[in-house]
This record gives C-alpha cells, structure tokens and sequence, in this order.
C-alpha cells in the first residue's frame, strides 16, 4: 500500500527501466538461499528475505509495466495494451533526473496530485471496490461451490477453462472495438454491471449449472482495471505515469488484503448449521453490492477530460516536486 506509491514515483524521477531492474535483482536473492540449502537456518532466512523483498517487488513488476505502457501508448491502442501486456520492448526514452529527498515527500507529491484530480479520486474509489469484491469472489466462490454442489477439482477445472476462453476471446476481439467505439469510462461500466449480476445470480444458485450460465458475464472483471488504468493515465503527463500506477496498485494491494479477511468468514458462517438465516449465498450477494457500489460510482467519471486539463495538472505536479 505505501511502497507502490513510492516506487511509482521514483520511477518518474529516474525512469521506468531503471526502477525495474530493483524487483528484478532482489527477487533473485530468496530463491537462491533456498536453492543452496534446505535446513532450518537457510528456511528462515529465505523467510525472512522474502518477506521482507516483497515489500518492495510485489506487484511492482505488474505497475511498472503499466506506468510504461501508458507513457509510451496514446489512444485507443492503450486500453487492449493494458489488458494484454505481452513481454513489451523497452525503449530508451530521455528522463530527467532529479535528487531524491524523502519518502515523505514522494507521498506528499502523490497526495498533491490526485487532490487536483477528481476523475483520479473516483477510479481509485473504483479500484478499491472492484478489487475487495474481485479478491472476495476468488476467496468464496470455489469453497460456496464445492459445500453448496459438491464440485470437484474435475468441475472447477471445466469451469475455470470456460472462463478463459471466453475472457481471451473478450480481451481479443471485443475489448479494443468498445473502447474505440464507446469509450473507457463505458466500458469500465459496462464490466462492473456484468460482475454485479454475475454475483447476484450466482448467490442465489438453486442448481450446479448455474455457474457455467454465468460464464458469458465472468470477462466484465477483465473489462474493469484496464479501463481504470485508461482513464487514470490520460489524467496525466508522461513524466508522472508511474505515481498514479502506483497509487493504483496500493489501492489493489489494501484491498487485496482487507477482503480474505471479510468475506472468508462470511462464507464459512452461512454455509455452516449456526448460520443466522438461511441464505448460503449471501456472501455472494455482499459481493455483488460491492460491484454495484463501484458501479455507481464509474457512473460520476466523466467521459472527456480536456487536453489542457491534464497538462495543467502535470505541470502543477512537477512544478510542486
């Protein structure tokens, strides 16, 4: 939550490559502790390392990568490239380096940023909603399938094989035309009302084939962060691509950690005898308000947001840093 910021920033000061090669190198040391010797000592030293590695290369790979790809990709070609980000070719671009001065100050730099951008608040109030009900959902589902159904390893693989296959299919074809046709913020829309009534359904589940009628609506999640990366990027100049990516994925990651804790518990609760009502999906359901909620909030992002907008908002921003 805090070094993806931080990270997102100092890849703006001294470039995007430069940054990467920091997760790069230091995810190389916990597997080769453990690759040298298995005993005890070497255990908790790997451990230790890479607890303490991943503070800093968790997910910074994944927002580095977008910070890049919105830096060097305009227009309708940025939101597939977000969706699909398939071993890009870096190119040297000209950064300017500045000194850097505290932690503090890069999340002071960030918090100017996204105070004089109301559009960046909303995709990050969406951001936090779609990822506690997405993290919610894979914490839930497959453990409310198989007490509900009695699913095994056989239907969850059929299932999950459905899902990606259609998901593919969505990314590759239908994603591009929406957002050239209708835009980011409708597709953004359009991907959590399908999550909703994904999850609603679902809830209420009476039979096994239930879930596999619901794999037409299952690639709205894949419509959801792409389309928030899209808008959150045009917010923006160049030069500041990495801050709002790091914003994004400290928002992913906090609401990552906060849903196993809420709705593992929920689920285990109604499936059980001492439930408070008989309602064996109503984690499900609280899912599914949580996708509304995001819902109605992409609703208030507006579609257009002016040139001179954003540049006035990078040249705020650097100025202040």
């Amino acid at each position: 939550m805090v070094m993806m910021p931080v990270i997102g920033h100092l890849a703006d000061r001294y470039g995007i490559k430069t940054l990467l090669t920091l997760p790069m190198c230091l995810s190389i040391i916990p597997p080769a502790i453990l690759g040298y010797r298995r005993d005890t000592n070497f255990f908790y030293a790997f451990y230790i390392t890479k607890t303490l590695f991943d503070m800093v290369c968790q997910g910074t790979v994944d927002s580095l990568a977008y910070a890049y790809v919105a830096k060097n990709i305009h227009g309708t070609k940025r939101i597939s490239m977000f969706q699909i980000l398939a071993e890009p070719i870096l190119r040297d671009a000209p950064v300017k380096t500045h000194v850097f001065n505290t932690m503090y100050s890069s999340l002071e730099d960030m918090a100017s940023l996204i105070k004089n951008s109301t559009i960046l608040i909303q995709a990050l109030v969406v951001t936090f909603f779609a990822t506690f009900s997405e993290t919610g959902m894979e914490s839930a589902f497959m453990y409310f399938l198989k007490a509900r159904f009695g699913f095994t390893k056989n239907d969850f693989a059929e299932l999950v094989l459905l899902v990606s296959i259609t998901g593919c299919i969505c990314q590759l074809f239908i994603l591009p035309i929406l957002a050239s046709d209708v835009g980011e913020r409708k597709v953004l829309s359009t991907g959590l009302l399908m999550e909703f009534f994904r999850a609603a359904i679902l809830s209420v589940s009476w039979s096994a084939w239930v879930p596999y009628a619901t794999t037409p609506l299952a690639p709205g999640t894949m419509f959801v962060m792409p389309s928030v990366y899209g808008i959150s990027s045009k917010q923006v100049g160049s030069g500041e691509q990495g801050k709002v990516q790091g914003c994004i994925s400290g928002v992913k990651s906090f609401a990552g950690v906060v849903a196993p804790f809420v709705y593992s518990p929920l689920t285990a609760l109604f499936l059980s005898e001492n439930a408070p009502f008989y309602f064996p999906g109503f984690s499900l359901l609280c899912i599914s308000l949580s996708w509304m909620i995001a819902f109605l909030q992409s609703l208030l992002i507006k579609d257009v947001q002016s040139p001179s907008r954003n540049e006035a908002i990078s040249n705020t921003s650097t100025e202040k840093a």
